[in-house]
Order: structure tokens, then C-alpha cells, then sequence
């Protein structure tokens, strides 16, 4: 008869999936704060345009040194 080998244990399989799980949500958490960030900056913008444009019209001064 053949000696049957005992199969390997799963532990390390499962901890390279919970690992590549760990670095995946770290990835997403990261892309999260990245576009929040990118938003506010958006929102700075678009505030400053129409400031810009606001005092232009209703200020003493024109657009291009404004």
C-alpha cells in the first residue's frame, strides 16, 4: 500500500488571504481619504472662483488684478 501524506495546513493559505484582505481595505481606506481630499479642494476652488468673480463685478477693482 501507499503511505498517504497528511495535507498541508490551511493556516498559512488563510493567513495570506487575510493579509492581501488587510493591505486591500488599507488600499481603500487610502483611494477613500484621497478623494474626500481631491472633493474639498474642488469645493476651495469653485468657493474661490466665485469670489473672485463676485468681487470683480461688485468691487473697485477688474478681474485681472483681482
Amino acid at each position: 500500500m501507499s503511505e498517504q501524506r497528511p495535507s498541508p495546513a490551511p493556516a498559512p493559505v488563510l493567513k495570506k488571504i487575510d493579509l492581501t484582505i488587510a493591505r486591500l481595505r488599507l488600499l481603500l481606506a487610502d483611494v477613500t481619504a484621497r478623494e474626500a481630499a481631491l472633493e474639498e479642494q474642488r469645493r476651495t476652488c469653485r468657493e474661490q472662483h466665485n469670489k473672485l468673480i463676485s468681487f470683480s463685478l461688485y468691487g473697485d477693482s477688474s478681474l485681472d488684478s483681482v
